[in-house]
């Protein structure tokens, strides 16, 4: 089976990821509150720029500078919070994310491998179901199905 994900890896994996992620941005993009944040986090991050500018220029001073934008960063670090807290309510980010880490987990292995490696099977496979006929679905991390006929010898 690992030989197989890592043969169609751009097929099943990295084509789900690709869609996984432009749903992922169509949520966040009709996301009020998301958008809200992202527009002051924009706005802050200008104002902090501009704060960069006038101490360079030597418009304002050190203290000054400290002051303003330590508070500027504390509002950022609140407001990316925030975002962040949204976006992992969404199952579709948790999906995206355990996705994005079986594929990194696949680039730390080998193309294809000849002997059962437990840590990998571990890694990478959330569950495995027995079909009716006999077929066997190695539920992956991130949900992805792949299903397997398993040829059962009979003595």
């Amino acid at each position: 089976m690992y030989n197989k994900l890592r043969l169609f890896e751009k097929e099943v994996l990295d084509s789900t990821l690709s869609l996984v992620s432009e749903l992922r941005n169509k949520l966040v993009a009709g996301n009020s509150e998301i958008k809200q944040i992202d527009i002051e986090i924009a706005k802050l991050c200008e104002q902090n720029n501009r704060y960069e500018k006038y101490r360079e220029k030597k418009i304002m001073d050190d203290i000054s500078y400290m002051e303003q934008t330590n508070r500027l960063k504390a509002r950022l670090t609140e407001l990316r919070s925030r975002r962040l807290k949204i976006l992992n309510e969404n199952d579709d980010e948790k999906i995206y994310d355990d996705l994005r880490l079986l594929k990194e987990t696949l680039q730390n292995y080998p193309k294809a491998i000849t002997a059962f490696n437990e840590k990998l099977f571990d890694s990478i496979i959330d569950k495995i179901k027995v079909g009716n006929d006999g077929a066997l679905s190695f539920i992956l991390k991130g949900g992805l199905c792949l299903r397997e006929k398993v040829k059962v010898r009979r003595k």
